[in-house]
């Protein structure tokens, strides 16, 4: 492409200040993102693309070019978009913004709407240095997803087609139904029709179990789990290992030892009293004691790959505790250390 030699110069002159705006501006958003979890990108606009925005003849003037510097903050959910945007408008000065579905477009018309925020860089007081206005688009993860798949292949592409358009415009409202779908994740899951599979049920009734014990102060409430998915699937497979059973966390019927493992550990509870419960490790590691310090012959003939971290405090409380398979080798790290 050739670009008009004017344009080059102007860009030439104006890319230390655009690198200048992408350090001050790219480095706040991108900590931002980091500290949230939320994936980011950005970019300097080339001499190229900006000479052919310029040809669209939506620009009356140099500094009229919004995105000169961009970049995109990748949420997980719709509803983490209000607390992005007034990050943005805190931090920086807002030029203009225009939030997701305010743009103007018919109901059957699917295209690119995501939240585009326009602004300056606010100086600090006592240091003055020129920047330029930047763009930053906030994208879910669907629609980032759109956007990076159909962008070179549909609208930058060198063969323009009604059905390639047609494509991203099909798969843009797929976009946005995941997106709605996801927003309204509780109150859809309850048109899905019921499905019956044991193991679901089983880790239900462990995960209800313990939850139960923490709300009603049994279990102290810093022993809750970070995540109660994978808390569940583990003392599941402790309780397949008790069994003597391969602990593959899967089952095409439910634990018979699911009762009794849950007796023992509601009867250790109960013994043991909100005081007296261990703070020196887990709750899962809790239930591997409780577990393990049971005598079983099914468990003890049966030993099978399975790994458990025991420390020497689980040692303390219960001597008797036995390993339903083998112990976490920490020799790795002693050499390190």
């Amino acid at each position: 492409m050739i670009i008009p030699r004017v344009i080059e110069q102007i860009y030439h002159n104006t890319l230390p200040v655009i690198e200048k705006t992408r350090e001050q501006v790219g480095d706040i958003i991108k900590h931002f993102c980091e500290k949230n979890g939320y994936l980011f990108e950005d970019r300097i606009k080339s001499s190229e693309s900006v000479a052919e925005k310029i040809e669209t003849g939506r620009y009356a003037t140099w500094s009229d070019i919004d995105d000169l510097y961009a970049c995109t903050i990748v949420i997980s959910l719709i509803s983490e978009e209000d607390s992005v945007i007034s990050f943005l408008e805190n931090r920086f000065e807002k030029i203009k913004m225009t939030k997701r579905g305010e743009a103007n477009k018919p109901p059957d018309t699917f295209r690119f709407d995501s939240t585009r925020f326009i602004g300056k860089f606010k100086q600090p007081t006592g240091l003055e240095f020129e920047t330029v206005m930047f763009e930053v688009q906030v994208k879910t993860i669907f629609d980032f997803a759109w956007a990076k798949t159909t962008h070179a292949l549909a609208y930058k592409s060198e063969k323009l087609s009604w059905q390639r358009l047609r494509l991203a415009a099909q798969l843009k409202a797929a976009v946005e139904q995941l997106d709605m779908l996801i927003l309204g994740f509780e109150q859809a899951s309850e048109y899905v029709g019921q499905g019956h599979l044991p193991e679901i049920e089983d880790k239900t009734t462990i995960q209800i179990f313990f939850k139960d014990k923490i709300e009603t102060g049994l279990i102290p409430s810093e022993l809750t789990p970070k995540d109660w998915s994978r808390f569940s699937d583990n003392v599941y497979r402790l309780f397949q290992a008790f069994k003597g059973e391969r602990p593959t966390g899967h089952s095409n019927q439910n634990l018979s030892n699911l009762k009794t493992c849950l007796e023992e550990i509601k009867k250790e509870i109960n013994k043991l009293g909100f005081e007296k419960m261990p703070r020196s490790f887990s709750l899962f590691q809790f239930v591997t004691c409780v577990i393990g310090s049971l005598e079983n012959k099914s468990a003890k003939s049966k030993k099978h790959k399975y790994s458990f971290l025991v420390t020497e405090e689980m040692k303390q409380f219960y001597p008797k505790l036995k390993i339903l398979g083998e112990i976490f080798k920490l020799e790795d790290l002693d050499d390190e250390l």
